[in-house]
């Protein structure tokens, strides 16, 4: 209950839904695949000032519309599969040897926690 949780009580995740949890893992994964484009970026812009020689390495990882959309859909669609079987398989352990056991209080104002 909730006055439970307001005493410090503790309290047993005993299942993941496991599509909520894919859809949070899928938001990872744009989070993920935006951060790799942008990492790409900036690997171009320094490639830039390199020799011909130097800068032959960066010549297969230019840029296109193509190649975000596919950055961006690629990490999406593997942080969805990962959080599927993560919510799965955490369920069927969760089922056999218990859950995470979580511990709660009430929330403090900020200047109660200074003293």
């Amino acid at each position: 209950s909730f006055f439970f949780l307001l005493k410090g009580g503790k309290m047993e995740l005993k299942k993941i839904g496991i599509l909520s949890f894919a859809k949070v893992t899928t938001i990872f994964g744009l989070i993920a695949g935006l951060i790799q484009i942008i990492f790409v970026a900036i690997l171009q812009k320094a490639a830039a000032g390199l020799s011909v020689e130097q800068a032959a390495i960066f010549q297969t990882t230019q840029l296109s519309l193509g190649s975000v959309l596919s950055i961006l859909l690629f990490s999406i669609i593997i942080y969805f599969i990962v959080g599927v079987v993560v919510a799965f398989v955490y369920n069927l352990i969760a089922k056999y040897i218990g859950g995470i056991v979580l511990e709660f209080r009430e929330a403090r104002p900020a200047a109660a926690k200074k003293k």
